[in-house]
């Protein structure tokens, strides 16, 4: 069965099977024919693909043109709560999805600060603080790591070097701690003995740092005094040390020589003369070494035969040595026996000689340095100058320091106890030709100027104390304190000897021809 739809038109007309339309009006044939032919289609289509018949199947239009349909399959622009919208209610997102500025959007990755613990993370507390307990790396506060834990340590320079401010403790360097700060402590051994090696101040143990060394100490009384209980040895004072422990000892000389100017039992002896040390002069014009008492300056001994007798020293064996040129003389207070000793050995001539224990001393012009010989004449070494040749006089001090005077070089050089050199001293005090030198108990050292005529005094140390001018015309020679700090100036050229009292004030004037070599003989044997 077939059905015919007539689209609206004045004129149209259908006939069988096929519908046929003519003007603007479309006819469709939307029935399948019996016969098996397929349906056909006259007229014209419209733009969006219907006919322009009438009926179920389509809209005509009356005016004879076509009709457009239009229809919406989009549904909603962007649904909220989906990625890439915008966020639903009370900024709800689809799972796993986040409120991100009003739009949902994935999470992002996992990362350190985000206040979550994530794998490979030991904590995140979301801020960059690194003072705290977890770092802004999200790893905990730990030593090393090169943040200061606040609270917990005092530094982190995120080394292991513990010689530096901080080591690796990460508490600030210190002594006491067990490592050795570089360039402030010398040791550090922990603990809070001061009594072994390393005593609590972190310095090497050292005589004199207050504190007694065990086993290697008997005191230490951190000053450098050496006539108290405890002098600079750190050894407890007794006889024989070689220093006088005030109240307690008359002298010590620390030899084993009983009978010179101070006895073993560190007692000053009785005396040349009456208690008193007596003056040794050597002359040079008359070769003549005498002995005068000190009482009335008269001479009560004398030796001639000298050649030339520049200086002269009482020896401990009751011998005087006497510097000549080239070599040194001898001669026995008792017996008044000479002998001639060091003959190669010495040259130029001997304007200081000074006698110590069992070694002579010997210095003068023309010696680069000063000679060492036993009392029996024998070569015992050198003390080397620095201060070149041109030498005068030595002497040693109550404490052990030697002291030798020189045209050059000073004019006076000082060795500590031991002949160790320590360096020059005079310089700038006025003294510029510095002849003779002695010391007297208090430490003193005192120099005689050849061309000055003054003598200059200095402490120990050599630090310059005054200038004692000397009622003398030409050159003063070599110079001798006694016991009792009375001093004796050898006044060459004007053929006297000036005698000052131990506050420098002059007191007599014994005169002596060309008196050279000056000394004092504490025991007459």
């Amino acid at each position: 069965m077939a059905l015919l739809v007539l689209g609206c038109g004045d004129d149209g007309v259908a006939t069988g099977t096929d519908a046929t339309s003519t003007g603007s009006i479309a006819t469709t044939t939307t029935a399948t024919p019996t016969t098996g032919e397929p349906p056909t289609t006259s007229g014209e289509v419209t733009s969006d693909g219907t006919s322009g018949a009438t009926g179920d199947a389509g809209t005509s239009s009356t005016s004879g043109e076509p009709d457009t349909t239009t229809t919406d399959t989009t549904g909603p622009a962007c649904p909220p709560a989906s990625e890439g919208c915008p966020c639903g209610p009370n900024d709800a997102c689809d799972a796993p999805l986040l409120c991100t500025a009003g739009v949902c959007q994935p999470p992002p990755p996992p990362a350190c600060g985000d206040g979550v613990v994530d794998d490979g993370e030991v904590c995140d507390d979301a801020n960059p603080d690194n003072s705290d307990d977890c770092l802004d790396t999200c790893q905990s506060a730990s030593c090393g790591d090169g943040f200061v834990h606040a609270g917990v340590e005092a530094c982190d320079d995120a080394n292991p070097d513990n010689s530096d401010d901080c080591p690796d403790t990460c508490q600030s360097a210190s002594c006491g701690d067990g490592f050795i700060h570089a360039g402030v402590e010398a040791c550090d051994d922990a603990n809070d003995l001061d009594t072994d090696d390393c005593p609590g101040t972190c310095q090497a143990a050292a005589c004199g740092d207050g504190f007694v060394h065990a086993g290697v100490e008997a005191c230490d009384d951190a000053n450098d005094l050496d006539t108290d209980d405890c002098p600079g040895t750190c050894q407890a004072a007794k006889c024989g040390d070689g220093f006088v422990h005030a109240g307690v000892e008359a002298c010590d000389d620390g030899n084993g020589v009983d009978n010179d100017a101070c006895s073993n039992t560190c007692q000053l002896p009785v005396g040349c003369k009456n208690g008193q040390d007596c003056l040794v002069v050597a002359s040079t014009g008359t070769g003549v070494v005498s002995l005068i008492e000190p009482a009335g300056y008269t001479v009560f001994d004398s030796f001639p035969g000298f050649v030339n007798a520049l200086s002269v020293a009482p020896g401990p064996d009751g011998k005087l040595y006497v510097g000549q040129s080239n070599n040194i003389r001898t001669v026995d207070l008792v017996s008044k026996a000479t002998a001639v000793i060091g003959g190669g050995l010495v040259n130029g001539s001997l304007y200081g000689i000074t006698v110590r224990v069992d070694k002579i001393y010997a210095s003068g012009s023309g010696m680069a340095s000063i000679k060492v010989l036993t009392l029996a004449g024998a070569d015992a070494g050198i003390v080397a100058s620095p201060g070149g040749d041109n030498l005068r006089s030595t002497a040693f001090g109550p404490q052990g320091d030697f002291y030798l005077s020189s045209f050059g070089g000073g004019p006076g050089q000082r060795w500590s106890p031991g002949i160790v050199y320590v360096g020059t001293f005079g310089g700038g005090s006025g003294l510029s030709t510095g002849f003779g030198v002695t010391t007297r108990a208090n430490g003193d050292v005192l120099i005689a100027g050849q061309n000055d005529a003054a003598y200059f005094i200095y402490s120990q140390l050599g630090v310059f104390k005054k200038k004692v001018p000397v009622n003398c015309v030409g050159q003063l020679r070599n110079i001798a304190a006694d016991k009792n700090g009375r001093l004796y100036v050898g006044c060459y050229e004007a053929n006297k000897v000036v005698v000052f009292d131990p506050t420098d004030i002059s007191i007599k004037e014994i005169l002596i021809s060309t008196p050279a070599g000056i000394a004092v003989l504490s025991v007459l044997p």
